[in-house]
C-alpha cells in the first residue's frame, strides 16, 4: 500500500522530493521514489546502503580496536537495537578499509624522524604459519610499509623495505633497528645502501633500542588480533592495511601527546574516523567485490563439475563406498525396483557427489541390490 505525505523526502539517489511511502521495513519506514523508481529508507543511510554511516563507521572501528565480529553484533544489538549479520560486518570491513586506502594513497608522512624499526611476527591464517612485516618511524610512531609472507628470507625484508622507501617519499633512515635477523641487513643494503647504518636491538644504545623494539613488537601484537579466523593471506592483506589506516590517522596515541602518527608525521588527510570514510560512496568497491566473488564461485563450481565427470568415469571401488551406506543399505537388499531417489534421501542426500547417476548401477552391484 503507498500513501502520499505532506513532509516531502528527498530521495538519496537523485535527490528529488517526489518520493511516496511504501511500506514498512525494519529499518522503519520505506520510501518509493516515482523519478529514479528506487527504494529507500529514510534512516539516513548513503546511497546503495542500508545502514546509517555512524554505525558502520561504529563498527569498522571496533573491529581495528580489538573486538571480534560476534562482540560488534553483540553490542549493535544493544545499542541500535537490530544485530547485523557477521557477512555484513565483514563486508563493511573489507569494503571500507579497502575504500580509506585509495583516499590516503596520495598522501605521505612529510616529517619523520632519522630512525627506524623493523620487526616481524608469526601469526595464523588459514591454517598455516605467515609472518607479519613490518616497518615504523621512531619518532612518529607512523607505520611506513608492511608485508605478509609465508617465507622469512632476503627478498620479504627487500619488499617491505622498498615499499617503506616509496611511502616515505624515497627517504632512507640514517640508523634502522632490527633484531639481527640476517635477512635485514641483506635487504637494508639492496634498498638503501650505504646511507643506512644497521643496528641491532640489544647492542648500542640498549635502553633506547629495546624501546623502540618493544613498542613495534606490541603494535606488531595488536595488529594480529584482528587477523584472527581470517581464511587466506589476500583478506589478511586487506585487514592489514585497514589496521595500519586506523593506527596511523585515526587513533590518538598518549606517548604523542593526544596525537595520531599522522599529526605529527604531517601526512595530512580529512579522514578523521571511520565515520568520515563510510560517508564516501562505497558503490565501486562494493561492485567489484561482488564481481571478484562471482568469478570465484563460477571458477570453483567448474571445477568441481570437472572432478564429477572425471570421478564417474573412473571404476567405482570398495572404499568409495562408506561403511554406513552399507549398514543404512542392508533394508534394501533384494528390492531391485527401489530408486535411486529414495535409496540417496535415505542414505544422506549429502552423499550424491559420492554416488552420481551413472554409477548408481554399479553401486547397486556393489552391495549387492542387484546381480
Amino acid at each position: 500500500m503507498t500513501e502520499s505525505f505532506s513532509n516531502p523526502i528527498n530521495c538519496p539517489h537523485c535527490a528529488k522530493s517526489d518520493a511516496i511511502k511504501y511500506g514498512r521495513t525494519k529499518g522503519g519506514q520505506r520510501y518509493y521514489c516515482k523519478s529514479c523508481r528506487t527504494t529507500f529508507v529514510d534512516n539516513g543511510a548513503e546511497p546503495g546502503r542500508r545502514v546509517p554511516p555512524e554505525q558502520v563507521g561504529a563498527a569498522v572501528s571496533l573491529f581495528y580496536d580489538g573486538l571480534s565480529v560476534e562482540d560488534i553484533r553483540r553490542n549493535f544489538k544493544t545499542l541500535y537495537g537490530f544485530e547485523p549479520s557477521a557477512a555484513s560486518v565483514y563486508e563493511w570491513i573489507e569494503d571500507y578499509s579497502k575504500l580509506a586506502g585509495r583516499e590516503v594513497k596520495t598522501t605521505g608522512p612529510t616529517e619523520l624522524g632519522n630512525t627506524w624499526v623493523a620487526d616481524e611476527l608469526v601469526t595464523k591464517i588459514g591454517g598455516g604459519n605467515v609472518w607479519v612485516w613490518t616497518v615504523m618511524d621512531g619518532r612518529s610512531r607512523f607505520i611506513l610499509a608492511s608485508h605478509v609472507s609465508r617465507t622469512r628470507t632476503i627478498r620479504d625484508a627487500e619488499t617491505l623495505f622498498r615499499e617503506a622507501h616509496r611511502n616515505s617519499g624515497g627517504r632512507a633512515p640514517k640508523v634502522l633497528i632490527t633484531d639481527g635477523l640476517a635477512a635485514y641487513v641483506e635487504g637494508s643494503d639492496r634498498v638503501f645502501g650505504l646511507r643506512t647504518h644497521h643496528d641491532v636491538s640489544g647492542g648500542i644504545r640498549a635502553e633506547d633500542n629495546n624501546n623502540l623494539m618493544e613498542r613495534l613488537n606490541g603494535t606488531i601484537r595488536e595488529r594480529t588480533k584482528v587477523m584472527r579466523g581470517m581464511k587466506s593471506k589476500e583478506t589478511a592483506e586487506t585487514v592489514l592495511d585497514g589496521w595500519n589506516l586506523h593506527y596511523n590517522y585515526m587513533r590518538p596515541h598518549e606517548a604523542l601527546g593526544g596525537k595520531t602518527p599522522a599529526q605529527v608525521a604531517k601526512s595530512e588527510t580529512s579522514l578523521k574516523n571511520w565515520e568520515d570514510v563510510a560517508r564516501l560512496d562505497v558503490r565501486p568497491v562494493s561492485h567489484a567485490r561482488s564481481q571478484a566473488e562471482r568469478i570465484h564461485y563460477a571458477e570453483n563450481l567448474a571445477t568441481e563439475r570437472r572432478r564429477a565427470v572425471v570421478r564417474a568415469r573412473m571404476p567405482l571401488r570398495d572404499s568409495d563406498i562408506p561403511p554406513e551406506f552399507r549398514r543404512k543399505s542392508a533394508a534394501f537388499i533384494g528390492n531391485p525396483q527401489i530408486s535411486r531417489k529414495r535409496l540417496l534421501s535415505d542414505l544422506g542426500a549429502s552423499r550424491q557427489d559420492v554416488i552420481p547417476q551413472p554409477r548408481y548401477r554399479e553401486f547397486q552391484r556393489k552391495i549387492r541390490i542387484v546381480p
